[in-house]
């Protein structure tokens, strides 16, 4: 894990990486969350996967990937249909 927090060949997972530690915070809090937090991490995942002019790393990455191969579009595309429309 320390590699890939900290080596530059990995840095485009970094994005991902923190969003996935932000989840985990929110499943392992003692208190129950609001529901408002659980919105938050919904608009989140729909930033952290849109496809932007400017994006990131990331972003790029998926992108070439969606278009590179078939499965991969079908699960970006369902992942989306999932995150549903900001609200």
């Amino acid at each position: 894990m320390r590699l890939v927090l900290s080596h530059e060949q990995f840095s485009w997972l970094r994005p991902i990486s923190q969003f996935i530690v932000q989840i985990d915070e929110v499943l392992m809090a003692k208190q129950p969350q609001a529901p408002e937090r659980a919105m938050e991490l919904m608009a989140e995942a729909r930033n952290l996967l849109q496809a932007t002019e400017i994006g990131h790393a990331f972003q790029e990455r998926t992108q070439v990937a969606a278009r590179q191969d078939p499965e991969m579009a079908a699960i970006s595309l369902r992942v989306t249909e999932l995150l549903g429309d900001e609200a």
